[in-house]
C-alpha cells in the first residue's frame, strides 16, 4: 500500500493509508464504502493529515484509536508521548 493512494479491498471497500506521527514509520487508515467512513489511527501523536482527510470525506461513522499505555503507566513508554491516550498538558 502506498501512502495516500486508495486501495480497493473486495468489491465494496476502499482503504486509504495516511502517514501519521509516531516513533516508527506508521500509518492510520480511512476505510470507506461510498456511504460511510471508518477512521483507524494506531498509537500516535498529533496527526493532522489523517483528521483533515476524514473531515474532507465526511460521513464518518466510527473512529478507532489504539493506545498502548494508560497515562498512569506513561513512564513505561520512556516519555515518547505518542503512547499516552491523553495529550500532553491536558
Amino acid at each position: 500500500m502506498q501512502p495516500g493512494v486508495p486501495q480497493p479491498i473486495g468489491h465494496r471497500l476502499t482503504v486509504i493509508p495516511v502517514p501519521v506521527h509516531d516513533t516508527v514509520p506508521t500509518a492510520g487508515f480511512i476505510v470507506h464504502d461510498g456511504a460511510g467512513v471508518l477512521v483507524f489511527s494506531g498509537d500516535t501523536g498529533p496527526t493532522e493529515q489523517l483528521w483533515a482527510l476524514a473531515r474532507e470525506m465526511g460521513s464518518v461513522r466510527a473512529i478507532v484509536v489504539e493506545t498502548s499505555f494508560p497515562n498512569r503507566l506513561g513512564a513505561l513508554c520512556g516519555g515518547l508521548g505518542p503512547s499516552d491516550p491523553e495529550p500532553p498538558g491536558a
